[in-house]
């Protein structure tokens, strides 16, 4: 009479090639799943710095007047500008107080504006004398190499400026 089924040998042999095989897709998804890790904090990055672009640009486009009224202080986290608030013109100035906060204040009203890890640094493009435009820098850790930073810069011509 035939025996019918495997010896112990075939068995550990199949075992051993599936092994092998689940190893090897673990591998590979560990590698994939870094890779989109990796991938998912610099899009992060990258969105954070254009949020906190857009916030300042959001501000600075209210400036008015001509371009001299633009000053920026020697550290680069201070801008001043006039406004024209119901039909006057006052000062205002955005303010970078750390990696999470810039304080807009015009007249007698200062409104906290959060952002998320990034510096933020205003300049004139053209510095003897300072004109226009305006550039603005932003910055945050690279998640990929510590030692590196990822950084986005606009420069802007706030429209109500001459």
């Amino acid at each position: 009479m035939k025996n019918k089924g495997f010896t112990i040998t075939e068995v550990i042999i199949v075992m051993v090639i599936f092994s092998v095989f689940v190893l090897g897709m673990i591998y590979l998804l560990n590698t994939y799943i870094s890779k989109v890790d990796r991938n998912i904090k610099i899009l992060d990055a990258i969105n954070r710095m254009t949020q906190a672009g857009e916030l300042v640009t959001q501000y600075l486009i209210k400036a008015t007047g001509n371009a001299t009224s633009i000053s920026i202080d020697e550290s680069g986290t201070e801008v001043t500008f006039d406004i024209v608030l119901a039909g006057n013109k006052i000062k205002a100035n955005l303010t970078v107080v750390n990696d999470k906060l810039i304080r807009y204040a015009e007249a007698d009203q200062t409104i906290n504006l959060s952002i998320d890890n990034v510096d933020v640094k205003f300049d004139f493009k053209y510095k003897n004398p300072p004109r226009l435009p305006i550039v603005v820098t932003i910055s945050t850790p690279n998640p990929m190499n510590k030692d590196a930073t990822l950084s986005i810069e606009y420069e802007l011509y706030p429209p109500g400026i001459r």
